[in-house]
């Protein structure tokens, strides 16, 4: 859509996400390393969402949606992943990747609105126009198109298999 409409296309990305998840059960865990107890016996009992913890995703995601919600955006029906307000200023898109974000609009300044609503609820790093989502570069052409490449990656990959384009 963004491509097509010739949309700008930003990025954001949510610090600690999974930490700003809230468990809706009990859990315990043993003291980590470092953590001096005059009790060695005694136990943590987790209030938030960690990460490594199996929930800890599902608890982000429901904290997220929430927060979107509020901020008047609803997931589509096509891709949970992707939220989308349509009001009186216009229409709003935001794909969210665990906690990658990038969003796009025709209106430059809803952009920087929902940059700043989303910043209120998250402790976010505004990474301005994409450059890099999921390992894939982003760039315009002259006309507007979107250009996606992993050419990073492929050159990574060579060099760690210690391969040239002329020994594969």
């Amino acid at each position: 859509v963004a491509a097509a409409k010739g949309m700008p296309i930003h990025q954001l990305d949510v610090s600690t996400a999974f930490l700003n998840g809230e468990l809706e059960e009990e859990l315990w865990m043993q003291q980590p390393p470092g953590y001096e107890s005059k009790d060695p016996n005694q136990a943590c009992r987790l209030k938030r969402s960690i990460y490594g913890l199996k929930q800890a995703p599902r608890c982000w995601y429901v904290k997220l949606v929430a927060a979107l919600d509020k901020l008047g955006f609803k997931p589509s029906q096509a891709d949970p992943a992707l939220f989308i307000k349509k009001d009186e200023n216009g229409i709003i898109y935001l794909l969210v990747h665990v906690d990658d974000i990038v969003t796009t609009s025709d209106d430059v300044e809803l952009i920087k609105k929902v940059k700043a609503a989303v910043g209120e609820a998250f402790k976010i790093q505004d990474l301005g126009e994409a450059k890099v989502f999921l390992g894939m570069e982003i760039s315009r052409g002259e006309n507007g198109e979107v250009k996606l490449t992993q050419q990073r990656y492929i050159e990574e990959l060579l060099q760690r298999h210690q391969l040239t384009p002329t020994n594969l």
